[in-house]
């Protein structure tokens, strides 16, 4: 489905964002996740509407769930004690690179991990209830906006995309 793009530091939706977590990340179309489609024909037209736009994906739609890691809150050290405890339970999956933070001092990226998860399975939103700061469980209710980079094999600066697995 698309969702509007960044250009010059600007949403393509022409919009103020009192809250700059929305740029570039909310629904193009009138339906918004209802729109959610596999149709290469529908996501050709939407491109065609506006080439900044990006593609989102609709989890549930798509048997995933999606780790969320955000250095500002603390994953960092969430990250590797949830690697320690399930690393030998890890399939290959894709780990995307997002924002960049000033924390402490220290820029840190936060990024993606994606699984794929049967739809029956229920989940805890904010894993810092578990003991894990800083990790956000994307899975209900939620479109992950695509790295074009990972999509379309093309090289976007800052951003990276890699498989993660056993081979590691």
């Amino acid at each position: 489905m698309p969702v509007h793009g960044v250009v010059n530091g600007l949403c393509t939706c022409s919009q103020f964002h009192y809250d700059l977590k929305d740029v570039g990340k909310h629904p193009a179309s009138a339906g918004g996740q209802k729109d959610a489609t596999t149709d290469q024909g529908q996501v050709e037209k939407w491109w065609g509407m506006n080439p900044d736009w990006n593609l989102a994906i609709h989890c549930v739609r798509c048997g995933l769930v999606v780790f969320d890691f955000d250095p500002r809150n603390g994953s960092e050290d969430s990250y590797w004690r949830l690697w320690d405890a399930t690393e030998s339970m890890i399939e290959d999956t894709w780990i995307v690179d997002t924002g960049v933070y000033n924390v402490k001092g220290k820029t840190l990226r936060g990024f993606h991990i994606y699984f794929r998860l049967e739809q029956d399975v229920a989940l805890v939103g904010d894993m810092k209830k578990l003991g894990y700061p800083g990790v956000d469980v994307k899975r209900n209710g939620y479109v992950m906006r695509l790295v074009l980079s990972t999509c379309l094999g093309s090289s976007t600066p800052g951003v990276k995309a890699m498989r993660l697995g056993k081979s590691r």
